[in-house]
């Protein structure tokens, strides 16, 4: 990640957000997050790990994918002597249905959901926007905006009651919502749908009192991770990223 007018890059985790502070820690919750099963996603899953979350249930598509993260973040956990429940769902959240039948379950069986963290996302296809035409174009607003807001919604109106009432909503950004000629510019609907979640949730966020759900929204910087590969990232000029060897040691 290169930004001219930034004075300091962080390259890793420092100190004041290490998960083991006792001030960061978890203790008690459930955490859900969305796209969890690698890159990203995951390290923040193995964070809340480390704060001694009670129960971390990361979800993404493939079930096989998702069973062998969550059992793999299981046993890291071990070894850092966190007694923390990891869970790997199947959800798509692009999918009302699915995502239906997960907040559906997690209601039968008594989980009150605490943190929601909003990692998933689709980078949209390589194609200006009038030549992917209406159907393609929705269909990435459906996935990265509509989904963002089905997702904040169902957190903040589940039926199922906790300790702690307020809930807290992380949304994973990216730099590609303000640096489109940068970041991916021949996937153009990635940075304008990306800008217009966050934007939705800053909204949300204006309208709801903090003691009922908190948002926060953050860009982890350009993190170079094999979704990220897989569709060209590491082919992009004049951008220098970091490595996600950092966030997977983090």
């Amino acid at each position: 990640m290169s930004l001219p007018t930034l004075n300091q890059y962080h390259k890793k985790p420092y100190q004041a957000i290490n998960p083991a502070l006792p001030a960061l820690q978890q203790t008690g919750r459930t955490v859900i997050v969305t796209g969890g099963n690698s890159g990203i996603g995951y390290a923040i899953a193995r964070s809340f790990v480390k704060a001694n979350a009670a129960r971390i249930i990361i979800l993404g598509r493939r079930k096989d994918v998702v069973a062998s993260a969550a059992a793999k973040l299981q046993e890291e956990g071990r070894r850092f002597g966190s007694r923390t429940d990891v869970q790997g769902r199947t959800c798509d959240i692009s999918d009302l249905t699915s995502t239906e039948h997960l907040w559906k379950a997690l209601e039968s069986e008594n989980i009150f959901v605490d943190v929601l963290v909003l990692n998933a996302a689709s980078y949209g296809a390589i194609e200006t926007i009038l030549d992917g035409g209406l159907s393609k174009v929705w269909g990435d607003f459906e996935s990265n905006v509509r989904s963002t807001l089905d997702m904040t919604e169902r957190i903040y109106k589940q039926k199922t009651t906790g300790p702690n009432q307020t809930k807290y909503l992380v949304n994973i950004s990216t730099c590609a919502a303000y640096m489109w000629s940068t970041m991916g510019p021949d996937r153009p609907t990635y940075g304008l749908t990306k800008s217009a979640s966050t934007l939705l949730l800053q909204q949300i966020a204006r309208d709801t009192k903090p003691t009922d759900m908190q948002i926060v929204s953050f860009h982890p910087g350009g993190v170079l991770t094999d979704s990220a590969k897989r569709v060209g990232g590491d082919n992009l000029k004049g951008v220098i990223f970091d490595d996600d060897k950092n966030f997977q040691n983090s």
